[in-house]
């Protein structure tokens, strides 16, 4: 999720950075289409295994009238594939949104199922509603821990 929350921030400071005073209190409205391919450490499960990320992310950063941000907020749909590398096996999780970002574009709150990072390290998928403050997904639903699913 480190990685994905960083492509899905780089649209939304781009769109902070251009926002000017002609857009003063109409939101900005941004589509970005991303592909990641990324491993994690073996370690972290005990098997090697992969993850890819698509996504189309549409992006609406909200502004005040002086055009200073005030939130953003970001809708999927993405799709996580986990793929481990040793025996072939794959699961997919779809990762609809909404997403909502504060005023300096750091991620607040998830809604739906998320791929995160537990508090101990371990990638999960999170589904329910999240708050993101310490980094990793604290709330209300079901965490999947993603290298059970495959062990």
């Amino acid at each position: 999720m480190r990685r994905t929350t960083i492509l899905i921030a780089i649209p939304l400071s781009v769109m902070w950075l251009s926002a000017g005073p002609a857009a003063a209190r109409q939101p900005i409205r941004e589509v970005a289409r991303f592909v990641v391919l990324e491993s994690l450490p073996s370690e972290m499960c005990g098997f090697p295994l992969t993850f890819e990320v698509r996504g189309r992310t549409t992006m609406k950063l909200y502004l005040r009238a002086d055009s200073e941000p005030m939130r953003a907020t970001s809708t999927g749909p993405i799709i996580i594939t986990f793929s481990r590398e040793d025996t072939g096996e794959i699961r997919r999780f779809s990762i609809p949104g909404p997403s909502f970002y504060s005023a300096d574009g750091r991620l607040v709150r998830g809604v739906g199922p998320w791929f995160a990072f537990s508090a101990q390290g371990e990638p999960v998928i999170a589904a329910g509603n999240w708050t993101f403050d310490a980094g990793y997904p604290d709330g209300v639903g079901k965490i999947v821990e993603v290298c059970d699913l495959l062990a």
